[in-house]
């Protein structure tokens, strides 16, 4: 099965402002450091309704280190 082509072409739609929403942003350390979307990144981390949490385990946490990453999820909570 190929890779859903409209994922990479069309601009995702948000009905409201990113910081607005709540959130945890899971990551590993240096993919952080070195995206390209760091003035978004800044904005987001100001917000009250962001978390971010790092992870090891390369960019496939889920087939690296999947009780980890289970244990990130579960600490999430159902409603803000």
């Amino acid at each position: 099965m190929g890779h859903p082509g409209h994922t990479v072409t069309d601009a995702a739609s948000v009905p409201r402002p990113l910081e607005s929403l709540p959130s945890t942003f899971i990551a590993g350390k240096d993919w952080l450091s070195f995206s390209r979307e760091q003035d978004l990144l800044k904005s987001l981390r100001r917000s009250p309704r962001w978390t971010f949490r790092s992870i090891e385990g390369g960019h496939w946490p889920m087939l690296t280190v999947p009780e980890t990453l289970a244990s990130l999820l579960l600490e999430i909570p159902l409603e803000r």
